[in-house]
């Protein structure tokens, strides 16, 4: 038995996994098309992303298929992913709701990347109230 090879193998620094990449194209998007990053930049910001994700929680309905409400789904995705890490690759996220849900809607989408955005850079003073 060669002690030496053993006592290399049991210190030897062990790698972690490469992250899964990204897939090159996903319902007909390619990421070009997407927005890169959302990424919050004062403190202030994640107060309102709090009170946000609260507003979108309560307005998701249990009783509704997601796909018939992809706009709070969306909403709330991206203001969860910004609060648990600061920032958002759309990209990224566009893959995991795709996967999780079957379908995507790019219209709804990017509106819902619009929409946060407006929050983290003004506060919310360009988002048009219903």
């Amino acid at each position: 038995m060669n002690f030496n090879k053993t006592f290399q193998n049991i210190f030897a620094k062990k790698e972690k996994p490469a992250e899964p990449k990204p897939e090159k194209q996903v319902a007909g998007l390619v990421p070009e098309d997407m927005s890169p990053l959302i990424r919050i930049e004062q403190a202030e910001t994640r107060e309102l992303l709090n009170a946000k994700l609260e507003e979108y929680k309560k307005r998701f309905n249990h009783m509704q298929a997601p796909e018939v409400q992809f706009d709070t789904v969306y909403k709330i995705a991206i203001v969860e992913e910004l609060l648990k890490k600061g920032e958002v690759n759309t990209w990224v996220l566009l893959q995991e709701l795709t996967k999780k849900y079957g379908t995507f809607d790019k219209v709804i989408f990017e509106s819902a990347c619009s929409v946060i955005k407006d929050y983290v850079k003004t506060g919310g003073k360009n988002v048009r109230r219903l």
